[in-house]
């Protein structure tokens, strides 16, 4: 029996299904000893097409969004303003799919699964490494995911995260730094070296060109009061948070860090991701060392 269940639903580049089932069996243990998160019996990996792929990852925030309004009974008005907000997600993910390369949901009966499209893989060049990073990193989301019982995802993708009392913590910094933080362990682990992030120098022309008119597209955004933003997290979040869980682990091990993953609020605040020692404090009250 495979290491995991990999699903190909999609008829192109089937040389990826052959490359990824090969890979897991030595990416998986690596990532359980690395975080000290249980992946379950053969987690789920999907490969799909641009089109599916979206899809998919639309149909996850819709459950979520469908979460929050049975839960606080929402006004239409509300309810409104989810679904706008669900269908600009939509459009900007047909804008960056090319560029991400995974994606972990929660499927309707609540079990994690890895999204991968291999079109984005082979435009972008991708091979033995950049697989084994990607691996690492969503299956590392798998282990977030099954640890909690999803409740991180939640706090990560709710429109309302005041009316949950989350709205002080920054799940998007603490799930995204702490899965490229294991991406980097284990990759380095395996083969030697860090898999960088970003060009394999191997992209075809069409891969080039969808990046230019993201970076286009995306380009002052921030600055601009109405302008689009592209979904997911800023790079920020993987760049500075991998690093801060890299520290946390240092001070409190994987054992403490992990307890966040069932209860959200033991998440770093804004005001702990810039002073971590508050998080430690908080976290970790009976260490009087002075770490």
């Amino acid at each position: 029996m495979s290491a995991c269940d990999v699903r190909q639903e999609t008829e192109q580049h089937p040389e990826f299904a052959e490359q990824i089932e090969r890979i897991a069996p030595r990416v998986i243990p690596v990532v359980e000893e690395v975080t000290g998160l249980l992946l379950g019996p053969r987690p789920v990996i999907r490969l799909l097409s641009p089109v599916a792929w979206v899809q998919a990852v639309v149909d996850h925030q819709a459950r979520v969004n469908a979460r929050d309004i049975a839960h606080f009974d929402m006004s239409d008005d509300e309810i409104l303003q989810l679904d706008a907000r669900l269908t600009a997600l939509e459009a900007e993910l047909r804008y960056i799919w090319m560029g991400a390369a995974g994606a972990t949901i929660e499927d309707g009966n609540g079990i994690a699964q890895v999204l991968m499209a291999p079109e984005m893989l082979h435009h972008n060049g991708y091979e033995e490494p950049e697989l084994m990073k990607v691996l690492a990193h969503e299956l590392t989301r798998v282990g977030q995911h099954r640890a909690g019982e999803g409740a991180a995802f939640h706090a990560q993708l709710t429109s309302v995260p005041h009316w949950w009392g989350l709205e002080q913590l920054r799940p998007s910094f603490f799930l995204s730094g702490h899965a490229r933080w294991a991406d980097t362990e284990v990759t380095t682990r395996l083969i030697g070296w860090e898999v960088p992030v970003g060009s394999t120098g191997r992209e075809t022309a069409l891969c080039r060109r969808m990046h230019e008119e993201a970076v286009a597209r995306y380009q002052g955004a921030a600055d601009q009061n109405g302008a689009p933003r592209p979904p997911g997290p800023p790079q920020s979040a993987y760049d500075e948070g991998s690093q801060w869980v890299r520290t946390a682990v240092k001070e409190v091990g994987v054992t403490v860090l992990n307890r966040a993953w069932q209860d959200v609020t033991l998440m770093p605040t804004v005001a702990e991701i810039d002073n971590q020692r508050l998080w430690f404090q908080r976290i970790n009250p009976a260490d009087t060392s002075g770490r």
